[in-house]
């Protein structure tokens, strides 16, 4: 099956009318996806990066850092989604899609605040598992893969 195919199958899909346990269930599965195991698998890239890069950070610098980091990231990718859900009626999972155009809210400021948050988030979760090397390159592969994504959307 051609990726065009499977597209125009996903487009389909997405205008049918979905239940609300059923965009719940959605919003689940993406954020189990995006905030658990693709932070696992960058954090175990970052890993085999951490010894090629030079760092030291005070204890209680890197502490607030991290939580800072998590807040404002987990805060951003809430408020967007939060905003699909009320002012789109749907959520960012493609198969419960928003039924209006967002532009308001964290959407005023950014194409894909949920995009940044979660970028910011994977800055501080991997800052916080192991160093700034590994947390930085979280959010630098994070960045790679959300851009091809955009540069492929029509």
């Amino acid at each position: 099956m051609s990726l065009e195919k499977i597209s125009v199958w996903m487009a389909n899909k997405a205008q049918l009318p979905r239940s609300l346990i059923y965009k719940i269930g959605a919003m689940l599965i993406g954020m189990l996806i995006f905030l658990i195991l693709l932070p696992a698998l960058l954090y175990v890239i970052g890993l085999g990066l951490d010894k090629y890069i030079l760092h030291t950070w005070a204890r209680y610098l890197k502490a607030a850092f991290v939580w800072i980091c998590i807040a404002i990231g987990l805060g951003f990718a809430g408020w967007a989604m939060l905003s699909q859900a009320i002012k789109g009626r749907g959520t960012p999972n493609p198969m419960a899609a928003t039924q209006e155009l967002v532009v308001s809210g964290p959407y005023k400021y950014t194409r894909n605040p949920i995009q940044l948050g979660v970028m910011i988030y994977y800055l501080g979760l991997g800052t916080w598992f192991g160093s700034i090397a590994i947390g930085l390159s979280m959010f630098v592969i994070a960045f790679i893969i959300g851009s091809s994504t955009l540069l492929n959307s029509p």
